[in-house]
């Protein structure tokens, strides 16, 4: 116990250094005791009125006998000599007279507080950055427009330089001759900036009135320039709510400096509101034209600012207390080359531990001890502030508590800041109603200039308090979001309080939900009796809106169980009309289905593409039997897509080779790019003004397109760009234009003519095409076709008059016919060549309506291959080889494409078409695309690849299970099994010979391979199977004797031979 005393008597004594100070120490000592000063006065032997005057700080206890000071520390329980002799010592200082410092005589220093105009003379350090702003305010007063600002960090002496630097200046007349009597207004913006700035301006014009830009044209009418110099512009930013009142505030402060002969303008910003700043264009453009940065200062001024005022007060600086404040100001992490001699925001704090070295000083000398006694630079504001709330009584620190809470701007955006607030406010908020109480606490921190109490404001001096001092640190970061609910709150009880106390203003829904938690949790005897009753109206306005909602949630139950019935009954109703509604549609929508259907069994005949469309919109209208029968028929056959062209039936078309590009021309040419899918040709470009043409026909590699005109002429077309085709050479004279083919390398270009004769040209310069001799001659009819063979040696015309006659090209200029004509006896209407060039298929027409196929290996001696080639019932217009030469398809005036298999000479598939057919063409081996007269092409996919092996009806084709291997079983006059691999589904293989039996009625066609391969079971038209060993593909011989058919129930699965309906033994 003796030590807590102990400790506790040199804590309330340590920093004592006045004689109000001395007394509350006294006072403190006796509370802890728990002693009144009746108690105090009998215990040390003196007289109460004594004791009263001691704890009230009327007198001091007489330095004569200091025996009653140590008498009444006795009383107070302290006991401990070095305790008593500290007591002893700061009674002796504080009873000191102050050496031979005048009476009266001004402190050199000013703490915490910035400096005004009338302190000019002491303000020292900041004359570079003064001539700076001089600078560029003359400037603008020679012509240069828009605000001047001036930035730097709390803390950077910007309050101090503004008013005691710059206006000084200003009123010296440095601007220029004349500019000592200008107007200048100094404001700090508040929480209403413009009333404030209106106010300012009221006195420079005779009869007032008016909003701010008025009063500021008006006020600048006057002589001289008008100066507005604004402090701590960021409260506009802080103390302002009203983002509206915000702007109007700087667009006029900006329209001001913007005229030509406006207002000189300075602004006073904190380095961290520069985001805030920059969201208002006019500002941001201030900031990047005319900012004047207030930084660290360097050693030199440093010096200036702790020597100067010292001089002027005549004071002497013991040697090495400078020093030793430079190095305690030294940035902790000095970066090289930059010259500060100080961290930001320690600015303040070392004109507090001036001011501090100044009061402990004796006489007109500051010295080291002095300035170590004070706390130094990083503790004497925190001790000072300290040692105020020792002073204070339990009440009294819990209201110096809520004063400084209120007294600092908390927020989540921006670093927290003092607030100015008028003293009828504090008290308000501070939730306390005796002011005199409140005045005891202010004067405590006023007295040690840590509060600044002016003549309608209450503010922190500083805000390097808000940092400095640990214990207000500690209060905001407590709570933060706790006090700026109380914060945001109490404005807006104020705002709700001066208009008038409307409802609308009244918190509701979160907000009042967050600020009902804060005062809950032990704060709401904090509220002022504006905020209590602000809260109160909120809490009504929201209990009176549930009850509100409440009646109408049971009038709405009662509605909704109404409108609920008459829905049920509703629905119920609705239901059993939807239900016959329904049946009825699925009764007809099946109706429209079986008659779509029908219509694509009718039109598969003609039309496959369009009646595969047909079916599938039937299936989808109504999945019935007759819809799915059709859709299934319309997927059994080759598949079909249909590409429509141009609208109408253009009257000549060309395709090229890869049949990508579709041209079409009569009296205009234009080019379509054909899709890979379905779906319509799509137009490239414009179409291009011609003559009306015969024929067309495209170069090998597509880039050249050949145009006969009807008129006898023929012209190159370039087609590289299908959208822009441009005509190569002008037109040449053309006694043809039928049937017109390029030579395989593009470089010749031949045509019939209707005179008998086959023109050819020489294009290798498509820019100057040339005739190549005299036309070849020997038909007596029209020449309708003509071909090159694959090497372009020999040159193939098929005239009306049924012949064909061959010419050899080596020499293209000295064309040679070769051998005798090969003669028929109808109209030859298409000639091409197969792959190789060893055959020459012969399309005629009349009578015969025939392919004829010649071997041309010995073009002077032509030999008929086999018999002609029959099927269609029209004309056969046009014939084609697949890449393999394999295949024949041909295009009939029948409707129909023929594909043929040439090895066998059967029909592999039969393609219909809606009107006839004009051209069958190979695009690859398993796709052929026509042309018909009814305007579209279409592309066909063919089934295949085609087994022809088979010699007669194929009874058995069973894929293994393996899925590489195909069982291929036939009947009548074959009596063969087969097996394929089909690893590559495209290209079957046969492995090894066909299978047979040497006697009995030979094998019946049925056949079945064991999972996994390596054996087939064959069955006979006699009765027994046959198995073979398949593992070797070389000839397979049955595996042991014939299983009769008892065994081949037992043994394979019951496999039973079945008798076709052709063959031996029937």
């Amino acid at each position: 116990m003796a030590d807590e005393w102990t400790r506790s008597g040199r804590t309330i004594i340590e920093r004592v250094a006045t004689r109000n100070g001395f007394a509350r120490a006294l006072t403190t000592l006796r509370e802890r005791a728990g002693l009144t000063v009746r108690d105090v006065a009998r215990g040390a032997g003196i007289p109460d009125s004594t004791a009263g005057d001691y704890f009230g700080g009327a007198h001091l206890p007489p330095a004569t006998q200091p025996d009653v000071l140590i008498r009444i520390l006795k009383v107070c329980g302290v006991n401990e000599p070095a305790v008593v002799e500290l007591w002893l010592e700061r009674l002796a200082e504080v009873r000191r007279a102050p050496g031979r410092r005048p009476a009266g005589a001004p402190s050199p220093y000013r703490g915490l507080e910035s400096f005004q105009a009338e302190h000019a003379g002491w303000f020292h350090g900041r004359d570079r950055v003064v001539r700076h702003l001089v600078r560029e305010l003359r400037a603008r007063a020679s012509g240069t427009t828009g605000p001047l600002v001036a930035v730097g960090p709390s803390g950077s002496g910007k309050s101090s330089v503004l008013r005691a630097g710059l206006i000084p200046a200003l009123r010296r007349g440095e601007l220029g001759e004349g500019s000592a009597t200008w107007p200048v207004i100094l404001l700090t913006p508040g929480t209403h900036p413009l009333h404030t700035l209106t106010a300012g301006l009221t006195p420079l014009v005779p009869d007032g009135g008016g909003d701010a830009e008025a009063l500021l044209t008006r006020a600048g009418a006057g002589d001289g320039r008008l100066v507005i110099v604004v402090d701590q512009f960021e409260e506009i930013f802080t103390a302002c709510a009203d983002h509206g009142e915000r702007r109007a505030f700087a667009d006029a402060l900006c329209a001001a400096a913007d005229q030509k002969g406006g207002a000189l303008v300075v602004l006073g910003v904190r380095a961290d509101f520069y985001p805030h700043v920059l969201r208002f264009p006019r500002l941001a453009r201030a900031m990047q034209e005319g900012q004047v940065v207030i930084g660290p200062m360097t050693e030199d001024e440093l010096r200036e600012v702790i020597v100067g005022p010292a001089r002027k007060a005549r004071l002497d600086i013991e040697d090495g207390l400078v020093e030793l404040l430079l190095r305690d100001l030294r940035p902790l992490t000095a970066e090289g080359g930059t010259g500060a001699a100080h961290d930001a925001g320690a600015l303040p704090l070392l004109s507090y531990a001036l001011l501090a070295t100044w009061q402990r000083s004796r006489g007109r000398r500051l010295t080291v001890p002095d300035y170590r006694g004070c706390g130094g630079i990083s503790g004497a504001v925190a001790d000072t502030a300290e040692l105020a709330y020792a002073e204070l009584t339990p009440a009294q620190r819990s209201l110096a508590r809520r004063i400084f809470i209120r007294l600092v701007h908390v927020a989540d955006d921006m670093a927290d800041s003092r607030r100015r607030l008028t003293l009828e406010r504090l008290l308000s908020d501070t939730g306390h109603t005796a002011s005199e109480e409140l005045q005891d606490v202010l004067d405590t921190f006023v007295e040690r200039r840590l509060i600044t109490v002016g003549s309608d404001a209450v503010e922190i001096t500083h805000e390097a308090l808000i940092h400095a001092w640990p214990r207000l640190r500690a209060w905001i970061d407590a709570d933060r979001a706790g006090l700026i609910v109380a914060q945001q709150f109490a404005d807006a009880a104020l705002a709700w309080q001066r208009e008038g106390r409307d409802p609308a203003s009244l918190y509701r829904g979160a907000r009042l939900a967050a600020v009902r938690e804060w005062a809950d949790s032990g704060h709401r005897d904090e509220l002022s009796s504006s905020t209590r009753d602000f809260l109160a109206a909120s809490i009504g306005l929201e209990e009176e809106g549930l009850r509100v909602a409440r009646r109408r949630t049971r009038r709405l139950r009662s509605l909704v169980a109404v409108l609920a019935t008459l829905v049920l009954l509703t629905v119920t109703a609705t239901g059993l009309a939807l239900r016959g509604q329904r049946t009825l549609t699925e009764e007809r929508d099946m109706a429209v289905s079986r008659q779509l259907a029908a219509d694509a069994d009718r039109l598969r005949g003609s039309d496959p593409g369009l009646a595969a469309q047909i079916a599938l919109t039937a299936y989808r209208v109504a999945p019935t039997v007759e819809a799915r029968s059709s859709l299934l028929s319309a997927y059994g056959g080759p598949s079909v897509t249909r590409l429509l062209g141009p609208a109408g039936v253009p009257r000549r078309m060309a395709f090229s080779s890869d049949g990508r590009l579709m041209a079409t021309a009569d009296a205009t040419l234009r080019l379509w790019r054909i899709p890979p899918g379905s779906g319509a040709a799509v137009a490239l470009g414009a179409p291009v003004a011609t003559e009306p043409s015969r024929t067309l026909v495209f170069s090998p590699d597509g880039r050249t397109l050949a145009a006969f005109a009807e008129a006898g002429t023929v012209r190159l077309w370039d087609v590289a760009d299908p959208a822009r085709p441009a005509p190569i050479s002008a037109p040449i004279t053309s006694p043809g234009g039928a049937a017109p083919a390029y030579s395989p390398d593009g470089r010749i270009l031949a045509a019939g003519g209707s005179n008998g004769t086959v023109t050819v040209y020489d294009v290798a310069d498509p820019r100057r095409p040339r005739r190549l001799g005299a036309p070849l001659t020997g038909h007596s009819g029209t020449v309708q076709t003509v071909v090159f063979s694959p090497d372009g040696r020999l040159l193939a015309a098929g005239s009306a008059d049924h012949t064909v006659r061959l010419w050899d090209l080596t020499d293209p200029a000295r064309p040679v016919r070769v051998g005798a004509p090969i003669s028929g006896s109808s109209s030859v209407l298409h000639l091409t060549f197969a792959p190789g060039g060893a055959t020459l298929a012969v399309a005629a027409s009349g009578e015969e309506k025939t392919v004829r196929l010649y071997d041309v290996t010995r073009p002077g001696r032509p030999a008929r291959l086999g018999a002609p080639i029959e099927g269609p019932a029209g004309l056969v217009n046009f014939a084609d080889f697949s890449p393999d030469g394999k295949t024949l398809a041909v295009a009939s005036s029948d409707n129909k494409a023929w594909v043929w298999d040439l090895a066998t000479r059967r029909t592999i598939a039969l393609l219909p078409h809606p009107a006839p057919v004009a051209e069958a063409r190979f695009l690859d081996a398993n796709r052929l695309i026509t042309t018909a007269e009814d305007g579209t092409t279409r592309l066909w996919t063919l089934p295949g690849p085609l087994i022809t092996d088979p010699k007669d009806t194929v009874f058995t084709a069973a894929i293994g299970t393996d899925g590489r291997h195909l069982l291929v079983g036939a009947d009548g006059s074959d009596e063969t099994v087969r097996l394929y691999d089909i690893a590559d589904p495209r290209r079957p293989a046969p492995l090894g010979p066909p299978m047979s039996v040497p006697t009995g009625l030979g094998l019946s066609g049925a056949a079945a391979q064991r999972p996994g391969g390596g054996l087939v079971a064959a069955g006979t038209l006699d009765g027994p199977v046959h198995l073979f060993d398949v593992r070797d593909p070389r000839p397979a011989d049955p595996a042991g004797t014939p299983a009769d058919r008892r065994e081949s129930q037992h043994r394979v699965g019951g496999l039973r031979p079945r008798r076709p309906h052709r063959g031996r033994g029937q």
